[in-house]
């Protein structure tokens, strides 16, 4: 047996082209028994589906869907209706383990075919009036027409009913509202078809009511008609109210007396039209997994419980729909930092701590957070570092360029010497320039903190000094800033010392008389001298000195 739903397509006064409205240029209606306008045939009826039932139980299996929303419809495998599931409104369909897709397949329908009905007889108004009989065979009715006969400009009213359980309505005065309306059309304009979409299976007890500006065409009952060559008997039904005030109810029917005459079109051999997608969705159970990371002192909801402790939780839930979902969370822990630290700067220097820009000596606290989140606080000292102290001295007298390269004597130990004639820690008197030689020297501790001194070598071209043929003769000090001592040998009572500048040129002379004589140097300038001795028998003595 069929069970009915919500209202048809009809009811919500919906026209979606299915059938031809008749123009105002279509004939004229003639007040004549059965009288009907032309109407468009072959109208294509689409549905609209309002589907009960497409979420599947979890994992698949059979489930029952219910088309509500629309008549003349069939479930099919595909959109063009070849694979016929179920000619009704409900498709029991399964097993099925995976989501599909189905087919509502609106059927094409005429009004080619109507039923016959009894000639005029008298008019009544008021009360609404009408017929129900039991459907031969399966059919869609696709219209209604009101004949002119009571009102010939008066608009339509109609509504169609189907009985619950195909059980006709009671004999007045009992009344009944177990019934379904399948459609009701209100102040329909006069000259036109009333186009519907109502989908009849074969037993159903079908109710049709109406009148023109609540005047009803009436005609004896009970009355027999014909449906697709079968004898259908019209028997005579209503309500007492006006159907433009009231739709139908407490119905009843009546063995004699007239009916309300509704004439109605049908198609029984509909053929498959426009189709609707119904997705029907087979949820599955869910299995996922994730990591999450916590602070040292921290929670986290997990396993249905606050957990503080590494491990593997696992929560059961359920999807939306209705599926186990089953989720593992692997849980970690990260703990928060304390630091302590030092740095060290030189003297003038900066170093960003605490949040600012330091530059003396103290305890400073930086809140910062890990990757994953977590507190770390770093408390760094600062020292401060004064440049260390650096001295470097000249090795004491004018070197030759023609000596070997020596060791120099910068300290503390490991600096960096630059200048000419250096190599490393060495000085290479042939690769320097005669005369004065500026090296600087720099030593940079671990800290980074960097000092520097510097001296000054001269350097001798001494191929140009002959051999020495009076000896025993000393000069001293060497270097010398305002006084020298020429010391003669015993045997040499007198002489002359002679001092010439780097370039060669004479600057002092002075007259020998004792063996130990003192000379005033301390008019010359800073720098390398030559001091030549000679006695009174042609002998003489070259000594560099460097004049402070």
């Amino acid at each position: 047996m069929k069970t009915r739903y919500a209202t048809l397509l009809c009811v919500f006064g919906l026209s979606l082209g299915a059938f031809a409205q008749v123009s105002s240029d279509d004939p004229t209606v003639q007040n004549q028994s059965n009288s009907k306008i032309p109407v468009e045939s072959n109208a294509q009826i689409t549905p609209l589906s309002s589907v009960t039932g497409e979420v599947f139980p979890c994992g698949g299996g059979t489930d029952t869907l219910i088309n509500n929303g629309t008549c003349g419809t069939v479930w099919a495998s595909d959109s063009l209706g070849v694979n016929i599931l179920s000619l009704t409104d409900t498709l029991v369909f399964g097993p099925v383990t995976a989501d599909t897709t189905l087919y509502l397949v609106g059927l094409q329908g005429t009004q080619n075919a109507s039923v016959p009905l009894p000639a005029h007889s008298s008019n009544f108004s008021g009360n609404v009036r009408g017929y129900w009989f039991t459907a031969p065979v399966d059919m869609i009715i696709t219209g209604f027409w009101v004949p002119t006969e009571a009102n010939p400009t008066g608009s339509q009213i109609v509504e169609c009913l189907i009985f619950n359980n195909q059980t006709p309505p009671p004999l007045w005065s009992t009344t009944t509202n177990d019934f379904v309306s399948q459609g009701y059309w209100n102040n329909y304009p006069a000259n036109d078809t009333i186009d519907a979409c109502i989908q009849v299976l074969t037993g159903d007890v079908v109710g049709i009511y109406g009148n023109r500006g609540d005047v009803n065409s009436y005609a004896g009952a009970p009355y027999v008609s014909d449906i697709d060559g079968n004898a259908v008997t019209f028997t005579r039904s209503g309500m007492q109210q006006n159907l433009s005030g009231s739709q139908m109810n407490n119905v009843f029917q009546e063995a004699g007396g007239s009916i309300s005459r509704v004439e109605f079109f049908y198609d029984v051999n509909p053929t498959p039209g426009a189709s609707t997608p119904v997705n029907v969705i087979v949820p599955q159970p869910e299995v996922t997994a994730s990591n999450a990371t916590i602070c040292d002192g921290d929670s986290i909801l997990l396993g249905g419980a606050y957990q503080t402790m590494a491990g593997v939780y696992v929560d059961s839930l359920t999807t939306s729909f209705g599926c186990d979902s089953i989720h593992t969370t692997t849980l970690s822990t990260d703990q928060s930092y304390f630091i302590q630290a030092s740095a060290n700067i030189c003297i003038g220097d900066s170093i960003l701590l605490g949040g600012a820009y330091q530059t003396t000596a103290g305890f400073y606290t930086d809140s910062l957070q890990t990757a994953l989140g977590c507190d770390s606080t770093i408390v760094t000292f600062l020292d401060v570092t004064s440049f260390p102290v650096v001295t470097f001295t000249n090795p004491g007298d004018t070197v030759c360029a023609q000596a070997s390269a020596f060791s120099m004597n910068g300290a503390p130990a490991g600096g960096v010497y630059t200048g000419n004639g250096v190599s490393g820690d060495m000085f290479d008197p042939s690769a320097a320039n005669v005369g004065a030689n500026d090296i600087i020297y720099v030593y940079t501790d671990s800290v980074g903190c960097a000092g520097t001194d510097s001296a000054t070598f001269y350097v001798q071209d001494c191929a140009s000094i002959g051999e020495a043929t009076l000896v025993g003769v000393s000069v001293y000090p060497n270097p010398a800033s305002s006084i020298i001592t020429v010391a003669l040998p015993d045997h040499v009572s007198e002489g002359v010392a002679v001092l010439y500048d780097a370039n060669g040129r004479l600057v002092q002379s002075h007259i020998l008389t004792e063996t130990i004589s003192t000379l005033e140097i301390s008019s010359l300038s800073a720098g390398v001298y030559v001091v030549e001795i000679n006695n009174t028998i042609g002998q003489s003595a070259k000594f560099r000195l460097i004049k402070k």
